[in-house]
């Protein structure tokens, strides 16, 4: 939609080709490489508006052929054994990204994994706090104890139980 500028004729877009690389022949006909064109069904005259669909069997191997080489190189895992330089840097590049995407992979794991355990752990305290609040707030509740066994048995200072006595008593 936005390949060309308003007003602009379709005759100024760019070819466009897709390209199938298949693991066998695709449309059975014995070719290693189709080149599909659109045509108009009525005159059978090819449309000509630069898009192309190419299959392309990976089984052709034949060494001697520019597409031969292509097809080995797409094979190949080793980059050194590659014959174009293109698809050899970029398989380079892609092995490296690939190295340093599981580096950050690992680190990041550990960085979750520390974030988890401080958050269990945050999770734990959080639920001791609360549980010597609850139960200091049912101890003052009872009525029987005086504050400073229930600072004692809670584990709170005195000055928290009275904290916690007042605002009891506010609410």
């Amino acid at each position: 939609a936005d390949m060309l500028d308003k007003g602009t004729g379709f005759d100024s877009l760019p070819d466009s080709f897709i390209i199938f690389i298949t693991s066998g022949d695709a449309l059975g006909r014995g070719e290693a490489i189709y080149h599909v064109e659109r045509k108009v069904e009525e005159t059978g005259e090819a449309f000509g508006d630069g898009s192309e669909i190419i299959y392309v069997s990976s089984s052709f191997t034949k060494p001697e052929t520019e597409l031969g080489r292509l097809m080995e190189g797409l094979k190949c895992t080793d980059p050194e054994k590659m014959h174009y330089t293109v698809i050899k840097e970029r398989m380079e590049f892609l092995k490296l990204e690939k190295e340093e995407i599981a580096i950050m992979s690992s680190m990041f794991d550990e960085v979750l994994k520390r974030e988890k355990e401080t958050s269990k752990l945050e999770g734990k305290q959080e639920g001791v706090i609360k549980g010597k609040l609850d139960m200091t707030k049912s101890m003052l509740a009872d009525g029987f104890l005086p504050l400073s066994k229930i600072a004692e048995y809670s584990g709170l200072s005195l000055e928290e139980v009275k904290n916690i006595k007042q605002s009891l008593s506010v609410s």
